[in-house]
């Protein structure tokens, strides 16, 4: 999956989502950036390259993705560093980091708001109603939208802006759509006759779609003025 998830995403299909995620955290001017569940670190690598002065800190529990992540990075990019631990017990002091981008990972609430400086940000993507339509209606004979699950603020954050990236994209090549399939929840859940159907292809027309959720941590002040006109 790591190497099928790498090969992907060097294609480029996803990077109109990974750069409007660098552009959030460009706003955000940070320092001390989290990866948390960063995988083969593809969105990494591209924040510490694009943002300059940050420390991009990258954990995932797979030993191989860490691994990847850490020759992507190279070298040369001494700004970004990688670890293998899993992201409800980071090995970071109370109030270090002054952002987590959490991309398609579980969120580990309380474990965020304890590393985020108060002020700093949660950024968190996730899959839209529609992503993927294209590889669903190849795959099978029933077509549902995906059900996103309402994401909303975790405690002591509040959310300060949503936005949605949407596009259509055609992949080409059976091993493209073969690394798209493997990297999704879709390779678990698939009978293999109805895997079988990809076999048939040479391209694939998709919609991607993406929301970026970016949550502010509550400072003490901001928390009393809640309390008190009793905003939730």
């Amino acid at each position: 999956m790591v190497q099928a998830r790498s090969r992907f995403l060097d294609a480029g299909y996803y990077e109109p989502f990974a750069k409007a995620v660098v552009r959030t955290l460009e706003s955000f001017a940070p320092g001390v950036i989290i990866d948390a569940g960063c995988g083969e670190g593809y969105y990494s690598t591209m924040v510490s390259r694009e943002i300059n002065d940050v420390c991009v800190l990258g954990f995932d529990l797979s030993k191989s993705a860490i691994n990847k992540a850490a020759k992507r990075a190279g070298k040369n990019n001494p700004s970004a560093r990688f670890f293998v631990c899993g992201i409800f017990e980071l090995p970071l002091a109370d109030e270090s980091a002054d952002a987590v981008i959490n991309l398609f990972a579980p969120c580990a609430d309380s474990e965020f708001f304890r590393v985020i400086k108060p002020g700093g940000h949660l950024i968190m993507g996730v899959a839209g109603e529609d992503h993927l339509i294209g590889l669903k209606s190849a795959l099978y004979d029933d077509v549902y939208l995906n059900r996103p699950e309402k994401v909303s603020a975790p405690d002591g954050f509040f959310e300060l802006s949503r936005e949605k990236i949407k596009y259509n994209v055609t992949i080409k090549g059976k091993e493209t759509i073969s690394d798209l399939f493997s990297m999704t929840p879709y390779y678990w859940k698939t009978s293999e006759k109805d895997a079988a159907k990809l076999n048939e292809l040479e391209s694939l027309d998709t919609v991607l779609d993406f929301d970026i959720i970016v949550f502010e941590r509550i400072k003490n002040s901001d928390e009393s003025i809640r309390n008190n006109t009793g905003i939730q």
